[in-house]
């Protein structure tokens, strides 16, 4: 069984009083059996909410390592900055945004075609943990176009 560990972030350049703004989204996908990146990404993704690009990079990267390990049941801890995004995947968050719940349907779905545990974890942002350290700045550097 693969099992990884998935560190997802999300960046709005806000522009206006709406809440929306550039915004792109990052995510690093380490083999946690080897201890290695296995792959970055970094993705705009148009004019959107911070909170909705933190929630578009966990469902961009839970698609990415379906398509990486087809067949296979995976294991994925996301790592992520949000606790909105954590607390709202793990249950204890009642989302009343459409946009957002529609999302964590999707990832749901995700998961389950997984077949394996997925686990969510909540990090402090901007403290020094070098992965989300990374995610963050692969997410800032696309909402930068």
């Amino acid at each position: 069984m693969v099992h990884y560990e998935i560190w997802t972030d999300g960046s709005t350049i806000k522009s206006g009083r709406s809440g929306e703004g550039e915004s792109g989204i990052g995510y690093v996908i380490m083999d946690v059996e080897t201890q290695k990146i296995v792959h970055l990404h970094g993705e705009y993704c148009g004019r959107t909410t911070n909170n909705r690009a933190e929630m578009l990079a966990v469902e961009y990267a839970l698609q990415d390592v379906l398509l990486r390990e087809e067949g296979e049941a995976i294991n994925v801890d996301i790592i992520s900055d949000s606790k909105m995004v954590v607390e709202s995947l793990v249950g204890n968050y009642n989302l009343t945004v459409e946009p957002l719940i529609e999302m964590v349907k999707r990832i749901k779905k995700l998961e389950k075609q997984l077949q394996g545990e997925v686990r969510y974890y909540w990090v402090r942002g901007h403290s020094g943990e070098e992965l989300n350290e990374k995610a963050d700045w692969l997410a800032y550097t696309a909402a930068r176009g």
